[in-house]
């Protein structure tokens, strides 16, 4: 999220679901914010350069975005030799429609689902959640500030 109180949200989930208790807003630098690329890498080198304080390496990184931002994260998560991380990404369709999303992997392949195959519905949910996350979180910086 852009702006003045410029912000990202990070979600996780694992194989029983949403996991609320590590969920994290990152607030953006002012050298970053409005900079999309710049905003997630920095996002992505504050969540792991300190990975021995955080613990686990996610099996995968969901990214809100397309091929450049998949090649940016990726020459963070080089840079700080974090490995065996799956990076795909999600890009909103045409018009805004969900049906016309497309998943981008790191070979630079889009990844064919079916619309409203329990897959692409479950991407979707996890960028959308992201969302909702990061949206009710700012409004409520904005509030305080």
């Amino acid at each position: 999220m852009s702006g003045r109180n410029a912000l990202a949200g990070q979600v996780t989930y694992n194989n029983k679901g949403k996991v609320k208790d590590l969920y994290k807003i990152y607030n953006i630098s002012l050298r970053n914010s409005g900079n999309d690329i710049g905003s997630m890498q920095e996002v992505i080198e504050r969540r792991f350069s300190k990975i021995s304080n955080f613990g686990v390496i996610p099996s995968v990184i969901l990214i809100d975005g397309a091929q450049t931002h998949l090649k940016a994260v990726r020459k963070v998560l080089n840079k700080l030799k974090i490995k065996g991380v799956c990076l795909i990404a999600i890009s909103k369709g045409a018009r805004r429609k969900g049906e016309m999303d497309t998943v981008h992997n790191e070979q630079g392949k889009k990844l064919n689902f079916r619309k409203n195959s329990p897959e692409l519905l479950f991407l979707q949910e996890i960028r959308d959640e992201t969302h909702r996350f990061s949206i009710s979180k700012q409004r409520r910086k904005e509030l305080k500030g």
